[in-house]
């Protein structure tokens, strides 16, 4: 009887965006005990048709916190495809701009425990709901507001090399909006350090993706050097992994990039500091790797710098001649 119910309802209304009356119908099925799984199942079907193409809609779920909450409580359905669907209608509102804050802070930490689901598709749904959240204007900030950062330690742990590899994806997102850099390098920045030498290639790309990304802005540079991933950095550049020497090429660079604008090292670092270390003659040495991806990144970033480096290297100390002299070396085989 209520399927009959819901699928008559549903046709009636089929091709309308969702309105708070019909969406108070439909929840009403999710709600109530005697209904069986497949009624569930239909109507979420017809809510996720209608979430995915209509932002109306969206903004009406939200602001229906009866109907919404309906919506979550069949994440804890016995059923696969309804835990599922629920994720995939779930994740419609987290990874849209105009709902994602609201959906955050209401439903965020119910995804959490999911990561752990037995199903590959509902922690793939859930991690990249989140990924995607932090992508949009904002989602960093109500990433952090929604009280979710406590979760991102054990996605990075996670057994699931999928998982990590969107943890670390997430984390970089995070170490990307300058209002956020500083939380996610000085929480998370030593955790990047093992992914870094994960089995799983794709994990390791997007865990040096992630510490890269943390100084593309000024902020971000002074918080990576105040972490221990600097150190890492000679290791990287040093790695087996061609993607790795890339990356660390790029991190090198954007470094040096922001002691230019004399912004992210109020301590006083310069391209000085960076050259004094062994990051520049590193640099200059992959100009020989045999990756054209290496050799171009390295490239790139010897040319942008340049001009400054040179007027850096004639108001050098004796302490970097060495370092200087070898880095000329390698420059004028290349050349």
């Amino acid at each position: 009887m209520y399927h009959r119910q819901a699928a008559g309802f549903i046709e009636r209304n089929r091709g309308a965006a969702l309105s708070s009356e019909s969406l108070q119908v439909l929840s009403s099925y999710l709600g109530c005990k005697y209904v069986g799984h497949s009624t569930n199942l239909m109507v979420l079907q017809e809510l996720d048709e209608k979430l995915r193409s209509s932002e109306e809609s969206r903004r009406v779920m939200v602001d229906d916190p009866v109907g919404l909450q309906l919506v979550v409580e069949m994440l804890d359905s016995p059923f696969l495809k309804v835990r599922r669907l629920t994720c995939t209608i779930l994740g419609h509102l987290a990874v849209n701009e105009s709902t994602m804050s609201i959906s955050l802070r209401t439903f965020g930490n119910k995804l959490v425990p999911l990561i752990r689901d037995h199903d590959d598709t509902i922690v793939e749904t859930v991690m990249l709901a989140f990924s995607a959240a932090v992508r949009c204007p904002g989602g960093a900030q109500a990433f952090i507001d929604a009280e979710l950062l406590n979760s991102v330690p054990k996605l990075m742990e996670s057994p699931r090399p999928f998982v990590r590899t969107q943890a670390c994806w997430l984390v970089g997102h995070l170490a990307v909006d300058e209002s956020t850099v500083s939380t996610a390098l000085s929480m998370f920045g030593i955790k990047l350090v093992p992914l870094m030498r994960d089995e799983d290639d794709n994990v390791v790309e997007k865990a040096v993706w992630a510490a890269s990304a943390a100084v593309r802005c000024p902020r971000g540079g002074q918080a990576f050097i105040d972490t221990e991933l600097s150190d890492r950095v000679p290791e990287l550049l040093e790695s087996s992994r061609p993607f790795v020497r890339t990356h660390a090429c790029w991190l090198v660079g954007r470094l040096a990039s922001h002691a230019q604008t004399r912004t992210a090292f109020p301590n006083g670092q310069t391209v000085t500091a960076v050259l004094e270390s062994k990051f520049c003659v590193q640099l200059v040495g992959l100009l020989r790797d045999e990756d054209i991806y290496v050799i171009q990144a390295a490239e790139l970033w010897t040319m942008f710098h340049n001009c400054l480096v040179l007027k850096e290297w004639f108001g050098i100390g004796a302490m970097s001649y060495s370092k200087v002299s070898c880095a000329k070396g390698v420059l004028s085989q290349e050349s």
